[in-house]
């Protein structure tokens, strides 16, 4: 059964442990590594175009109050939780048009 294991190069116990490929544990960097272009990832945000203020129908009072109010406790709740700022920022623009809307209704009515 040993003759099994016998190979017809054998390494010895150091040879097997430190083989000569595993000696180099990183290449040596090059200007190329540290000077190579780096593309930027940039994000467009599109923003909410503008509803002219002669349409009618759109959300009531009472249902833009209830989505302001809705938004507002989302917002306090990623607040607590430490989401960043920017995953909100559409909840933010979202909350602004919003009150926008509202403002709009109460004054008009008023």
């Amino acid at each position: 059964m040993l003759s099994w294991l016998h190979a017809a190069d054998p390494l010895t116990v150091e040879e097997l442990l430190n083989l000569p490929e595993e000696k180099i544990i990183m290449e040596e960097p090059t200007d190329e590594d540290f000077c190579a272009p780096v593309e930027s990832v940039k994000v467009a945000i599109p923003q909410a175009k503008p509803k002219s203020s002669d349409e009618e129908g759109g959300l009531g009072v009472e249902e833009l109050k209830e989505r302001l109010k809705w938004i507002a406790k989302l917002l306090i709740y990623a607040d607590e939780k430490g989401i960043p700022a920017e995953s909100v920022s559409g909840m933010r623009m979202l909350q602004r048009d919003f009150r926008d809307q509202l403002n709009k209704k109460q004054g008009g009515s008023s």
